[in-house]
């Protein structure tokens, strides 16, 4: 079974609910960081989130199911194919093709 990797969704600071996670740090428009990745959203972090002037965060989205990873290998594998479809008698680029669906299908 493939390993559960951390996804992320960027959400609007009014569609944060208390109790998610961050899944990015969340910097002011200087690139100072105002909160870790991984922290808690709590109802006061909102308000002062809202006063910095921040307007939207990354939050952690739930993993994938096992059938959500599939269709995911699957769209990834059908890309590839379409786009290596007629190159891949050449050894080279049939390696290309192996290197490029194995490093994007890696964390799936």
């Amino acid at each position: 079974m493939a390993k559960d990797t951390e996804r992320r969704q960027q959400i609007a600071l009014a569609d944060v609910t208390v109790g998610v996670q961050l899944a990015a740090d969340v910097t002011d428009e200087k690139g100072h960081c105002l909160v870790p990745s991984g922290t808690v959203v709590t109802e006061r972090l909102l308000e002062q989130l809202g006063r910095h002037g921040v307007s939207e965060v990354a939050v952690a989205a739930a993993p994938m199911s096992e059938e959500e990873r599939r269709a995911a290998r699957d769209a990834v594998t059908q890309r590839l194919e379409r786009r290596f479809g007629l190159v891949k008698d050449d050894p080279l680029m049939a390696e290309l093709y192996r290197l490029v669906l194995n490093y994007r299908t890696k964390d799936l």
